[in-house]
């Protein structure tokens, strides 16, 4: 049986272990760069915030963020929803698809609202939603995944 989170505590404590692992893992890879920081957790709705810098290294051709950075924040952030959850050592990415509705800018921090929607024995189901400033009602991207639930 696996050591799904019990409360909210819980989440909050597997969900910081899973950013410091990923960091600690690859210290000069892309997940260390990014910076995640965990804003906030909500154990009843399955849901976790999170927070990116948006730095001019992360800039496309045309000057907003690139498309494959907001992809690896997205990736980032539920994966490490799914270990928060669940409480599990590994959690890949089995599929992930993201619609791009506006434009993100650099130099104005990225939040994410990730909310696990189904978390079985082997694959989780994680939807997410990306905007900037206080304006959350302003979607710049959104993406489903489905992750692979992986024992400790």
């Amino acid at each position: 049986m696996y050591p799904y989170a019990k409360n909210q505590e819980e989440l909050l404590a597997n969900l910081k272990e899973a950013v410091e692992d990923a960091v600690q893992l690859a210290p000069d890879g892309l997940v260390a760069r990014m910076l995640p920081q965990v804003r906030k957790v909500d154990y009843l709705e399955g849901k976790i915030w999170m927070t990116y810098p948006s730095e001019p290294w992360m800039r496309n051709p045309a000057g907003g963020m690139h498309g494959g950075m907001i992809a690896a924040i997205f990736d980032n952030a539920m994966c490490s929803a799914v270990r928060g959850v669940a409480g599990i050592g590994d959690s890949p990415t089995v599929n992930l698809q993201i619609s791009y509705i506006r434009p993100v800018r650099i130099g104005v921090p990225v939040e994410v609202e990730v909310r696990v929607n189904g978390c079985g024995r082997t694959m989780a189901y994680v939807t997410a939603e990306l905007w900037q400033g206080e304006n959350r009602k302003r979607v710049l991207a959104t993406a489903a995944s489905t992750v692979f639930v992986a024992q400790k």
